[in-house]
């Protein structure tokens, strides 16, 4: 089981998208900085099966807190970190 950590959301790079194309179903994916635009209900165009977070701050930063998709769990910082400690092996997008 590995952790996915969406870093990015540029039209261009597609790293959400990417990154489902190479997740096993009991992977995790969490959304950090601009990967958390990812999340958005407006710009969510792939069905996600695996468990999702994004990170609180990010959300708060970018002013988009109450706009994200249902499927999506919000963490802290705390979270974050309990993310990477359950997690051997860590992918970063």
């Amino acid at each position: 089981m590995s952790l996915h950590i969406i870093k990015s959301h540029h039209e261009s790079s597609k790293s959400l998208h990417q990154c489902l194309s190479f997740a096993q179903n009991d992977d995790v994916l969490l959304l950090i900085e601009d990967g958390v635009y990812s999340a958005l209900q407006s710009t969510l165009s792939v069905n996600i099966k695996n468990p999702c977070y994004v990170l609180k701050a990010d959300l708060e930063a970018r002013g988009i807190l109450n706009e994200i998709a249902a499927h999506f769990q919000i963490i802290d910082y705390d979270g974050f970190v309990e993310l990477t400690e359950q997690h051997k092996k860590i992918i970063s997008w």
